[in-house]
Formats: structure tokens, C-alpha cells, sequence
């Protein structure tokens, strides 16, 4: 781990002795030698056993007199991050937030620990979330201890950004605002109109939802997401970053986005799950339509290539991860079986096409035929076969 990050192991605590102490674990040292002289031996323990005393301590959830008093008796920089032999990084406010010890860390705040202290571009917080400790528990400590949210700008501006971490952030900032202005109101004994209230509401619930999160939320279906996200965000800023995810999604980096994107039109030409939120996402009906018919296209060129190929593997593949938009793909501008039969395939792919998509009745009009005529598919192979 310590390779990605360019921490000077020689900046880092490397005080340790040669000193034996015998101990079955590190809680069981810590209970041996809780306010006792032993307690200052201890501050060189032997390499061997890779840890700072101060850390370990804290980690072993020790008390905070028992702490109090080893760090009256050492130099120790507080802040300072330790790099260990086998690659971990840790500070002691570090140490104490990822186990949850908040009142431990809060008396290393008051010895002057940092939340938001960086050593060589690492900080605290970038630390828990690589190490996947970044819980919406720790999220609302630390934003209730002054920390600057940019300090994991990388992460927030993500589309892996968890939804958990995103709505506790949106409500921490945006209501505790809100409620902090009623109360405010109240306490003056301030009356107020229905339409003031909404324009407070309006105000205060805002918040510029990075384009990422809604992305997210469409590739993944979660509408309920979706909804609540925009309720804090304005309908311009809304509609422009849908239209930008609209002209810029990348299918190479999100397989499927495109059949995903086609499912949100589909709810929000419908206003299902009341994705519009009362007209709030008011998107060009023209734009909308222009993509829905580009992803059809490319889905059917894509289909006739794999028909080309005669590939009953890529095939049935293909019908799964477009299962939702098969009756848009195959329809009255395009049939799969036509398309088979005109590119002269065998007859058991030909056979694969009928049960792989359902066909049970063929006594259709062929789309687009070549003979500008209205005929069945049977009629259709005929043709083709005399035309050869």
C-alpha cells in the first residue's frame, strides 16, 4: 500500500529499542502495565513487534487517563503519520476513528490532533476511505468537527460515490440548514406566508449534485435515488446534466449504459416512479426521442453483425442483456427472422432465432422487404431463394 503514496518513512516515528517484554497480546500488555513506571519503558518497544505505542494503544481502546498520561511523558507529534513494515498507515486520530473510538478521538482533538491535517498529500480521511472504513457513522463525526469535505474531492465527484455517504451529506448540509432558519424564525416569533416557506425550503434545500451520482442512479435502476437527489438540486441544473450524461455516456467504461439510459426514458416518458417530481425534469422531447432512436439503431446493427456471424453464443447474450428493450429493437421497422433468413443462414440457427425469440406466429408483413411488396416470412425465404 505504502508504494502508491510518497510518505518519507525517514518523517515517520522510528523510536524503538531492543528492550524483551513478554506478552500473550497487546490489550493484555496494555492492562499489565496501566499506570505503572513500566509504562515508560514501553515507549522502546523492540522493531520487532511493529508498533507505535501511542496507536496500539489507542486501538486497544485503553482509557483516556491511561493515554492522557503516556503522552504527557513522551515527545510524540500527535498528527504525525506512521509507516509500518508491512505497509500500514496510521495517525493516532486515524487509528481512533477507524475503530470507532470517538471519544478517544475527541481527546486527541483537544491535544491538538487535525482532522483535516495532511502529511505528503495523505490525510485521515482519504486513509479511511481506501481502507473501506468510511461509514456514514464516521462521515457525520467528521463533518461535525469542522473537516473539509474536498479533502476526498476525488471520491465525492465519483460515480462510485456510495449513496449512503451522498444523502447523509445532502441532508447534513442542506436541512440542518433549513432547520436552522426555522428555528431562527420561531424563536423571533417571525409569521410567515405559505409562499415565503416555500421559497426558504427552495433556498436552502439546494445543493449542485455532481452529474456523476444521477449517472449512477440511471445505470443502476434506482430511481428512488434518482428522486431524492434532484429534489435538492435546481430543474436547470438538473436538466443540463442529464443532457450532458445524454451526450457524453461511455458505453466502453459502463457496458450496458445505453440500454439503461433507454429504460430512464421509458420511465420518464411515462413518469414512471414519478421521475419527473411534478414537471421538475423537463427534458427536449425531440432530444430525447433522437437518442432513444440512435440506441435502437446501433442495437439493431449490432444484432444483424451477430447474425452475420451466425453466433448462437453472442446471440443469446445479446437477447439478455437487451431483454428490456427486445420489443423496441424487433419490431415493425425491423425482424430478427427476416433478417436471418435474408442473409441465407442454416436452418437450425435459423431455428435458435424462433425459440430464442418466442415466434409463434409468421403470418406477419416482412419490414423493408426487398421486393416492396406485403408477404410473410415464409413467402419472404421463398423469394429469396428463387432470386439466388
Amino acid at each position: 500500500m505504502n508504494s502508491n503514496y510518497n510518505i518519507d518513512y525517514n518523517d515517520c516515528d522510528s523510536d524503538k529499542s531492543t528492550m524483551s517484554i513478554s506478552y500473550e497480546s497487546e490489550q493484555d500488555l496494555f492492562e499489565e502495565v496501566e499506570f505503572q513506571d513500566e509504562m515508560v519503558q514501553l515507549t522502546n518497544l523492540i522493531k520487532e513487534k511493529e508498533f507505535d505505542i501511542v496507536i496500539t494503544a489507542i486501538e486497544c481502546n485503553v482509557s483516556i487517563e491511561f493515554l492522557d498520561i503516556l503522552l504527557s511523558r513522551l515527545k510524540y507529534n500527535i498528527n504525525k503519520f506512521t509507516v509500518f513494515k508491512n505497509g500500514e498507515i496510521k495517525s493516532p486520530l486515524y487509528a481512533a476513528i477507524s475503530k470507532n473510538h470517538f471519544k478517544i478521538a475527541d481527546f486527541i482533538i483537544s491535544k491538538g490532533g487535525d482532522v483535516n491535517y495532511v502529511q505528503n498529500n495523505f490525510n485521515i480521511a482519504k486513509l479511511l476511505m481506501e481502507n473501506n472504513l468510511f461509514t456514514t457513522k464516521v462521515f457525520m463525526y467528521l463533518l461535525n468537527r469542522d473537516w473539509d469535505i474536498m479533502m476526498i474531492k476525488h471520491y465525492v465527484y465519483n460515480f462510485n460515490f456510495r449513496y449512503d455517504l451522498a444523502s447523509t451529506y445532502i441532508k447534513y448540509l442542506c436541512d440542518k440548514d433549513l432547520v436552522n432558519q426555522l428555528l431562527s424564525m420561531y424563536q423571533k416569533k417571525d409569521g410567515i406566508s405559505k409562499e415565503n416557506f416555500d421559497k426558504i425550503v427552495m433556498c436552502e434545500r439546494s445543493f449542485d449534485i455532481p452529474y456523476q451520482w444521477y449517472y449512477r442512479c440511471i445505470y443502476q435502476n434506482t430511481y428512488d435515488q434518482f428522486k431524492f437527489f434532484s429534489c435538492y438540486d435546481s430543474r436547470k441544473s438538473l436538466k443540463s446534466k442529464i443532457e450532458y450524461i445524454i451526450k457524453n455516456f461511455d458505453e466502453a467504461e459502463h457496458p450496458g449504459f445505453s440500454t439503461k439510459l433507454y429504460e430512464f426514458f421509458i420511465q420518464y416518458k411515462y413518469n414512471n416512479n414519478n421521475i419527473c417530481l411534478n414537471y421538475k425534469l423537463m427534458l427536449d422531447n425531440n432530444q430525447v426521442k433522437r437518442c432513444m432512436d440512435k440506441i435502437i439503431n446501433e442495437k439493431r446493427n449490432k444484432l444483424n453483425n451477430i447474425i452475420k456471424e451466425c453466433d448462437i453464443e453472442k446471440l443469446i447474450c445479446f437477447y439478455q442483456d437487451n431483454d428490456a428493450l427486445m420489443d423496441n429493437i424487433n419490431d415493425s421497422n425491423y425482424d430478427v427472422l427476416s433478417n436471418a433468413i435474408s442473409f441465407g443462414l442454416p436452418l437450425n440457427f435459423i431455428e435458435s432465432i424462433i425459440n430464442l425469440f418466442s415466434y409463434s406466429n409468421f403470418d406477419y408483413e416482412v419490414p423493408k422487404n426487398i421486393f416492396a411488396e406485403t408477404i410473410t416470412p415464409a413467402v419472404y425465404s421463398l423469394l429469396l431463394s428463387r432470386s439466388d
